[in-house]
């Protein structure tokens, strides 16, 4: 495949020209045109050239952007390390008092939630109590009149304590945000959707596996192997 002259004039750091470096970009993109289906040596190595040049010339560009940034990102760097200086001390007070202020809200929300649950089981309670009264009367009521005989009467009412807790409000300063958290108790009865595959450890035994020139097995895996082009 004839392949056109792609030098780039270009510094390691620094870019000639605007115009040079598009102009350069617009002759890669043809020559990538070019590559179609690769069926014989010198088609691969055509292929394996164009992505070289690809790969440097959009290196270029980031080392044209870190040769005028780089001053500027280590001046960024000092401003944000005085900054962490100068804050230590009122961070270390912030979590200390976020961390107390979390203990009381917790420990009087569920308060709140404990009073909840005793005035719905007093409630249950004296619904229970008052149907039990109710067909105590009907009972009754049918051993004097007979099994057909119906009576109508009004719902007892049994009064029961009315529980007001005390609800914690925020402050204008403040919302408060339940928080849920997790740990597992029992891993094998956890809904399978719920467990995520660590990717990362799978990928670190293969590599182990590969640099002792070994075929990686693993029960419950099937291992494949594809050849990739790695252009310099």
């Amino acid at each position: 495949m004839p392949e056109k002259n792609l030098t780039l004039n270009l510094s390691g750091k620094e870019l000639s020209s605007r115009a040079e470096w598009f102009e350069v970009k617009d002759d890669l993109l043809k020559a990538a045109l070019q590559i179609g289906n690769i069926g014989s040596a010198a088609d691969f190595k055509a292929a394996a050239s164009v992505q070289s040049k690809i790969k440097k010339h959009i290196k270029t560009l980031g080392e044209h952007r870190l040769s005028i940034t780089r001053g500027i990102d280590a001046l960024k760097q000092q401003f944000m390390d005085q900054e962490k200086e100068f804050v230590e001390e009122l961070f270390e007070d912030l979590e200390r008092i976020q961390k107390v202020a979390n203990e009381y809200a917790t420990k009087v929300r569920k308060k709140e939630e404990d009073e909840e649950k005793r005035r719905q089981e007093v409630e249950r309670e004296r619904i229970q109590k008052e149907l039990e009264e109710q067909e105590k009367k009907e009972e009754k009521f049918k051993n004097l009149f007979g099994e057909n005989a119906t009576m109508e009467e009004a719902p007892i009412v049994v009064s029961s304590p009315v529980f007001e807790p005390a609800k914690l409000k925020a402050s204008p300063d403040a919302k408060l945000v339940d928080v849920w958290y997790f740990k597992v108790v029992d891993i094998k009865k956890i809904p399978r959707e719920y467990l995520k595959l660590d990717e990362p450890l799978v990928r670190d035994f293969m590599r182990r596996e590969k640099k002792a020139n070994r075929t990686p097995e693993l029960d419950g895996f099937e291992f494949t192997k594809e050849t990739k082009v790695q252009s310099r």
